[in-house]
């Protein structure tokens, strides 16, 4: 299920006083996840994504992400529990003159589709233990 989610950043908006959005995302893996920074951000609109306290994208703590005209797509496979499922989305913009409006989208599909080499594995498992190897 792909899940689309806006957040509006103020001009002259800080890290310390970040604008947030909330994205509510049904338990599974994220498979795929997109940030698109529109024309005029100049790299002076920084976006984070956290689950919590935890800094889920970008994964370093002190990165953000920030582009121009640009679209940021990954794939990372995260997943996501119950209880550990709605996502916050930070943004600032310090230097900049006008808002701006950073569009994120979230793929979540159910674990048997997103990582279906698992039921092979188990299946191995089973095999091996009713060996007795």
């Amino acid at each position: 299920m792909v899940y689309e989610f806006n957040i509006l950043i103020e001009d002259g908006t800080t890290k310390d006083d970040p604008a947030e959005e909330e994205a509510q995302l049904v338990p599974g893996i994220i498979t795929m996840v997109e940030v698109d920074f529109p024309p005029g951000c100049h790299k002076l609109v920084h976006v984070v994504v956290k689950e919590g306290g935890y800094q889920m994208f970008p994964r370093n703590p002190e990165g953000t992400m920030s582009a121009d005209d640009h679209v940021i797509a990954f794939n990372p496979h995260q997943e996501l529990t119950r209880g550990h499922h709605i996502l916050k989305v930070f943004g600032w913009s310090p230097l900049t003159s006008y808002d701006h409006k950073i569009t994120l989208r979230f793929n979540v599909q159910p674990e048997e589709i997103a990582t279906p080499w698992q039921m092979a594995k188990d299946l191995v498992i089973i095999l091996k233990h009713m060996l007795g190897l």
